[in-house]
């Protein structure tokens, strides 16, 4: 089962934009006026642990996945299957004593809305 929320990238407001749509449709945030957005994808699995992959889409110069460091080697299995072009970044981070965290970084023009189909749907 999975779930998403979208804020805007610039002022974190949460909006009811259907992920993800184009950048040329896309209606500015109504506090800032911003049209780029984060997209928060819930996944629980069937352990009924629940692992976080954030989805930050930007027209120009491209989109990014935050995801958990135990999560990558997965991530990058689904995105290579499927011919999906990524990057990710050397290091990894973490904030306020959350687990570690990846960024995986997709060049513009991704079908940022198949990438998050493909992380819903793996068991």
């Amino acid at each position: 089962m999975a779930s998403t929320r979208v804020t805007c990238q610039a002022c974190g407001l949460v909006l009811n934009d259907s992920p993800p749509d184009q950048l040329s449709n896309r209606p500015p945030c109504p506090r800032c006026g911003s049209t780029q957005r984060v997209f928060e994808i819930q996944v629980e699995e069937k352990i009924v642990a629940t692992d976080h992959v954030r989805i930050a889409v930007s027209g120009s110069v491209g989109s990014y996945l935050t995801v958990p460091v135990d999560r990558l080697h997965k991530i990058q299995q689904i995105l290579n299957r499927h011919g999906h072009e990524y990057w990710t970044d050397a290091t990894s981070f973490s904030i306020n004593n959350q687990p570690p965290v990846a960024i995986i970084n997709l060049p513009p023009g991704s079908d940022v809305l198949a990438i998050e189909r493909l992380i819903e749907q793996e068991p």
